[in-house]
């Protein structure tokens, strides 16, 4: 009894065994349905798949050369304006690192270099080109000031003062709004507009009294007398003098010397 169940276990193993041979033959010479998908979907898209992946792997890798490349000219930038002696210094990083942090700076220093010379034009040009490619930085306004004082200094008082007071308006609270409100009265100054630039540096000390903005607006405010009294009774200007004119030793005395000419105590000779 024990062999019979043996021996039927034994055919059935074998039998369960062809059929899976059989079962796995059949797929190996029809083929699995996935893989031939598969296969298919290659023939008619591997190509194009290639060509897709390669341009994807051109362009991680330019992007990648960008970023460092990028990396690189921000750190020489950094380093040079640290390392600046000249306003040729300045000029260069401009010039050859215009799409780094540096460049907008150095266009500042290059604004305040050429005002601090008394080379007003040449200052608003620096500060036009700041506003022209840098109009969305973050120290944009201090270009927009920078234009405002070369026009006061170029004694255009009137366009100056107006430009400095709408700064101001705009955003009370901006770090530059006390420095254009000073530059407001200092131009209602000049324009013999006293009583408005009092009343400028009174809102001052009315609104900055606790900042250094407030006690410059104080100082301005106890010396407005004098400079009134300057201003209606102005120093007369001093007499030119010619300045003394040496000759060189080389050229020695004069040739012929000149007596000088007298008059008799009676009147004139006969």
């Amino acid at each position: 009894m024990n062999m019979e169940a043996e021996h039927h276990a034994e055919h059935h193993a074998e039998h369960h065994a062809e059929h899976h041979a059989e079962h796995h033959a059949e797929h190996l010479e029809g083929g699995i349905p996935e893989l031939e998908q598969l296969k298919t979907f290659w023939a008619e898209q591997g190509t194009k798949i290639t060509i897709v992946a390669a341009v994807i792997a051109v362009v991680v890798f330019g992007s990648n050369m960008y970023r460092s490349h990028k990396r690189r000219a921000v750190a020489d930038a950094s380093a040079q304006l640290a390392a600046v002696r000249s306003t040729q210094d300045l000029e260069a990083i401009v010039a050859d690192y215009g799409s780094t942090p540096s460049a907008p700076l150095a266009l500042l220093q290059l604004g305040k270099a050429a005002y601090d010379m008394g080379n007003y034009n040449g200052a608003m040009t620096h500060y036009e080109n700041f506003t022209g490619r840098y109009a969305d930085h973050e120290l944009a306004s201090v270009a927009e000031v920078g234009l405002i004082h070369c026009r006061e200094a170029r004694g255009e008082l009137q366009a100056a003062e107006a430009a400095f007071k709408a700064f101001a308006a705009v955003d009370p609270k901006h770090f530059l709004a006390a420095t254009a409100l000073m530059g407001q009265a200092r131009c209602l100054e000049q324009l013999g507009r006293f009583d408005d630039a009092r009343i400028v540096y009174e809102d001052m000390v009315a609104s900055r009294g606790d900042s250094i903005w407030g006690d410059r607006a104080t100082e301005q405010l106890e010396t407005l007398e004098d400079r009134i009294e300057t201003y209606n009774n102005p120093p007369a200007a001093a007499a030119p003098v010619m300045p003394e004119l040496a000759l060189p030793d080389s050229l020695g005395a004069p040739a012929t010397s000149y007596e000088p000419i007298t008059i008799p105590a009676g009147g004139s000779e006969q």
